[in-house]
């Protein structure tokens, strides 16, 4: 569980720190649609994943012990494809 924790972690500072330096020193003529995007981002996929990767864990938690460190790794890797991505395009 501490290593998908730790992961978890490390990429919403790598998403809150680095992101809108590297998207305002590369893009500074977007500022305005990078907020906008980030917003939305936030609020229509980080929230929502949030919320069922919770209900995930403490549904399953009794039959398989370790799901929440699972859940919160693979969601952490599977984030990983979308901002390796946002970074390139």
């Amino acid at each position: 569980m501490m290593i998908g924790t730790f992961f978890r972690f490390i990429g919403g500072y790598v998403i809150g720190f680095w992101g809108e330096n590297f998207f305002t020193s590369v893009f500074p003529a977007y500022q305005t649609e990078y907020s906008i995007g980030n917003f939305i981002v936030t609020c229509f996929g980080g929230m929502p994943s949030s919320f069922i990767g919770g209900w995930i864990g403490d549904r399953y938690e009794k039959r398989f012990n370790p799901i929440k460190g699972y859940v919160a790794a693979f969601g952490a890797l599977i984030s990983c494809i979308f901002v390796v991505l946002c970074f390139i395009c």
